[in-house]
């Protein structure tokens, strides 16, 4: 029998941990979470699309907001720029360099989805600047990470910025979006 409770909570811890990872961006050995879904509370599809066109309307300018693609009331593609956001240190060094995201937001009622498609860094060569990609999938060849799972010294604001930049994003759009009901 205690076996069976046993069992039961730790099937239960499972899923609460699975469902609490969903709420937010994580940036790990095993890459950025795929996707975060934002829940409402009696807000229709049509709505959550309507205030987040609003919304990054409104947030246009100031965050370098370009949309790429819509589909009424059912998904918002867009990219998003922000500028000498992403540091590291080499040989004491700091380098920040500017990051494009592609961004994908679908919508149901009481829902979203808030999905990083892409993820580009702006590199300064000899010659000329350029966007290339920034790898948001796990972190197979220790670019970023050492096989033990911590970051490299190099990359060690990585994470918490990588984090920061979508999870500040989804919580001042739901806040948008609540505070606008």
């Amino acid at each position: 029998m205690k076996l069976i409770k046993y069992s039961f909570f730790i099937l239960l811890f499972s899923f609460m941990s699975v469902r609490a990872q969903n709420n937010l961006f994580s940036f790990t050995q095993s890459g950025l979470t795929k996707f975060i879904i934002q829940e409402f509370k009696d807000v229709k599809q049509k709505e959550l699309y309507e205030k987040t066109m609003s919304w990054l309307n409104l947030n246009k300018q100031k965050s370098k907001i370009q949309l790429n693609d819509t589909k009424k009331n059912e998904f918002i593609c867009f990219e998003e720029v922000k500028s000498r956001i992403l540091c590291d240190k080499y040989l004491e060094d700091l380098n920040c360099y500017d990051i494009r995201s592609t961004i994908l937001i679908s919508f149901n009622n009481n829902s979203y989805k808030f999905e990083v498609v892409k993820m580009e860094i702006l590199i300064q060569t000899n010659t000329e600047r350029k966007w290339m990609d920034f790898s948001i999938e796990a972190d197979h060849q220790n670019k970023y990470f050492k096989k033990n799972g911590m970051i490299n010294a190099r990359y060690k604001m990585y994470p918490s910025t990588i984090e920061t930049i979508f999870n500040s994003f989804n919580e001042n759009l739901k806040n948008y979006i609540v505070n606008s009901h």
